[in-house]
């Protein structure tokens, strides 16, 4: 597995200069790749349309995956003056293009996961030990929850909202709690009747089959297949999505990325959440990971920790020019990339 993330030389070269620069070292990357690795490079959306045409070259156009677009920011503060004004305000600031050696899409070895905003009201039915299928009324009157003072039946999903009882129902009865939804192809089974619940096995995968009115078969999806723990800010635990293309909610790191590894890096550095989930849903255990731009060294700490996390053996390789500006008149790497990883190791061992 390779990873690739570019420092922001927006204001620092010139974009024939950042292609140039980057050219020799994607070409490099591509050799040291592994046949199955991947390579991931953020980009702003300035120079995102170049950058996207040099990888095609290195990679082939065939290789190219997916952009992943992150939010690192809301509409508030100023923007909201410049949306009122006419603006499409900027939320996404990161825009992170993937490619695959040989050309793989289905490069997500772990799941990401986001929280649901709100309570799936098609989860309205529940499985009676007796084979029967019950409405979720039946275990508890959410309508009217007993912990709630409304005068007016509630919804489902506001219930869930608003009553610590009915949630509580809701998450001890995650395996018999269930939707009704299609379902492939299946030649007509005779034991199966409407109001009814059957446990069926086809190519070794369990389904729960019933019929509806009109003799239709139907499959029962568990709450508990979609509950769990989530990768956002708070990891939340409760009814989750797949997370696709769009990664929401990063503006949270931002208030403080700036202490993020005890070391102040102003030029682009990213948030190690952001860093250590692409590794997670990207790479093996024992995969190695190779930035090109290292900067203030994120990419190693993210190592460490989901390391630490899943007792994985993963291990890094980072490079950086040792840049030199006014903080750091000797260069980055010891003033800032050496030094967060002498805090981090030394936090690693208390």
């Amino acid at each position: 597995m390779g990873k690739f993330a570019q420092t922001n030389y927006e204001n620092a070269i010139t974009r024939d200069n950042l292609l140039s620069m980057l050219y020799p070292s994607l070409v490099l990357a591509r050799q040291l790749l592994s046949d199955s690795g991947m390579i991931f490079c953020s980009i702003d959306d300035k120079n995102q349309a170049y950058v996207k045409c040099l990888f095609d070259e290195v990679f082939g156009e065939n290789s190219f995956v997916t952009n992943i677009s992150v939010q690192l920011s809301t509409t508030q503060g100023m923007k909201v003056k410049a949306a009122q004004n006419g603006n499409i305000v900027k939320n996404a600031e990161y825009y992170i293009l993937c490619f695959s050696k040989d050309g793989h899409k289905n490069i997500a070895k772990q799941l990401l996961y986001d929280l649901r905003p709100k309570y799936d009201e098609h989860y309205c039915l529940y499985l009676k030990n007796d084979g029967r299928i019950g409405q979720l009324i039946e275990l508890y009157d959410y309508r009217f929850p007993k912990d709630c003072d409304n005068k007016t039946p509630m919804k489902l999903s506001e219930s869930y909202e608003k009553s610590k009882e009915f949630a509580e129902i809701v998450r001890s009865h995650l395996a018999e709690i269930v939707r009704s939804d299609k379902v492939g192809d299946f030649i007509k089974i005779e034991e199966l009747k409407n109001g009814y619940w059957k446990k069926v096995i086809k190519n070794g995968k369990e389904y729960l089959l019933t019929l509806n009115s009109k003799g239709n078969i139907r499959q029962l999806l568990k709450l508990k297949d979609s509950w769990g723990k989530t990768d956002g800010y708070y990891q939340e635990e409760g009814l989750r999505k797949i997370r696709g293309n769009w990664w929401d909610g990063f503006y949270i790191d931002m208030g403080n990325v700036a202490k993020e590894g005890g070391v102040d890096f102003k030029n682009s550095k990213k948030p190690i959440r952001l860093i250590r989930q692409i590794i997670k849903m990207s790479s093996n255990k024992d995969s190695v990971v190779l930035d090109f731009f290292a900067g203030s060294g994120t990419t190693g700490q993210a190592v460490l920790e989901l390391n630490k996390q899943d007792g994985g053996k993963r291990q890094f390789i980072l490079a950086t020019s040792n840049e030199i500006t006014d903080t750091t008149p000797n260069g980055i790497v010891k003033y800032v990339t050496s030094k967060r990883f002498k805090r981090v190791m030394t936090w690693r061992m208390l």
